[in-house]
């Protein structure tokens, strides 16, 4: 079993080098993978048309047909209009503002999954769309990604996913990482729970986990890890909100990291928000962090206790009240959460490293020649990036705007 006592907080401090090193490495990760629609133009991509959850010869391409053509890199079908076949690394595009629920299990790979595991190398552009379990289907996460899986998921909303069982099936309520790549830009994964560990993002076996401009709200797990459980495996956190997600919510006092829990592996925070989540722990309570963490790059944390490293020191922003509104619609194609006008997250953020816009699309740094705001969003006028010129500033990270 993973959560056992022997397994935790065994791993050395991140070097400060290799931090610099991934926001280099998130630089090229992100001019690579999120395009300019001239760029995205020139590329083949599976158009989903339709967000029914079957596989049929019916001349739609649905979500589920979309991942097993990419990953086989064969066409759905035979009917004008099923998915066209991938070719290596591919794009899926899914409709704007497109809701897909799934009602049933896809496949019982480390548990029920109710959408086909990862195996090839995948972009979603959601440009908005939700992707959801249905609240009276039987208990199933999301994605899985294996070892060969590569899967970058953008403006993309995951929810409603729900780990249960017993190992592994009950670990990652919305995403299973087991060994390969994941990441997220401009996404929201909320109220996603796993009655064990992971209850948004379960990921181990040396596998990545790369979050930039994401929110992480609302996600339950009933042990370690209410929002991120990492065992032996590499997280890098960019410009991202975690918030209201709660660890030990079986109040059974095994269970730590309301925000993420880290078990020798290593995590790297740079202008991040972790605060306000919960350990229902009613002895040991690590509310927001738990295990070790390499921090003092303009992060804000709220309760510093269970976090080892160099989390909550230098430029980092120890602050009970971190001023996140509640998670809602404040522009752009996700829910995120709002900053109050005296949230000690404005202007603390570091310039070198903060995307050229925030989770909405939003122009950073706000107003010109500040530093940017900590977290998934920046205060200021809901100026969105729509031009070139704004999204392509010399050595910033960019994610660019659907």
């Amino acid at each position: 079993m993973i959560s056992t006592p022997q397994l935790l907080h065994k791993q050395p401090s991140l070097p400060l080098a290799l931090i610099v090193l991934a926001g280099v490495v998130i630089t090229l990760m992100l001019n690579q993978t999120t395009f300019p629609r001239s760029a995205q133009s020139a590329r083949p991509k599976i158009v989903v048309s339709s967000t029914a959850m079957t596989v049929s010869d019916d001349g739609q391409c649905t979500l589920i047909e979309a991942i097993i053509s990419a990953n086989t890199d064969t066409m759905s079908g035979l009917s004008l209009g099923e998915c066209l076949a991938g070719d290596g690394s591919d794009i899926i595009e899914l409709a704007t503002g497109g809701l897909y629920l799934l009602d049933d299990v896809n496949n019982w790979l480390a548990g029920p999954n109710g959408l086909p595991y990862i195996t090839s190398q995948i972009v979603i552009n959601g440009n908005g769309a939700m992707i959801m379990r249905e609240p009276t289907a039987p208990a199933f996460r999301l994605f899985q990604v294996v070892k060969t899986g590569d899967l970058k998921l953008n403006h993309v909303t995951l929810t409603n996913g729900f780990a249960d069982g017993t190992f592994p099936a009950n670990n990652g309520g919305s995403i299973f990482n087991s060994g390969g790549i994941l990441t997220l830009f401009n996404s929201t994964l909320h109220d996603n729970r796993a009655t064990e560990s992971g209850g948004a993002v379960f990921v181990w076996d040396e596998g990545t986990v790369t979050a930039v401009n994401t929110t992480l709200s609302g996600n339950q797990a009933g042990h370690h890890g209410g929002g991120i459980f990492n065992k032996g495996s590499q997280v890098t956190l960019v410009n991202s909100t975690l918030t209201d997600n709660v660890a030990d919510t079986d109040q059974n006092n095994f269970g730590d990291g309301g925000g993420i829990f880290n078990d020798d592996g290593q995590v790297g925070l740079m202008n991040s928000i972790v605060a306000g989540n919960d350990d229902r722990s009613t002895t040991q309570r690590h509310a927001d962090l738990s295990g070790q963490f390499e921090g003092n790059h303009h992060n804000l944390i709220s309760d510093i206790t269970g976090g080892q490293g160099t989390v909550g020191f230098g430029s980092d922003v120890i602050a009970p009240n971190p001023g996140l509104q509640v998670l809602n619609y404040n522009g752009g194609l996700n829910k995120t959460h709002a900053l109050s006008s005296d949230s000690p997250a404005i202007d603390m953020g570091d310039n070198l490293l903060c995307p050229a816009i925030d989770q909405r699309g939003v122009r950073r740094p706000q107003p010109i020649g500040a530093n940017c705001d900590i977290g998934a969003f920046e205060v200021g006028d809901n100026d969105l990036c729509v031009d070139g010129a704004c999204q392509q500033q010399q050595g910033k990270p960019q994610v660019w705007a659907e």
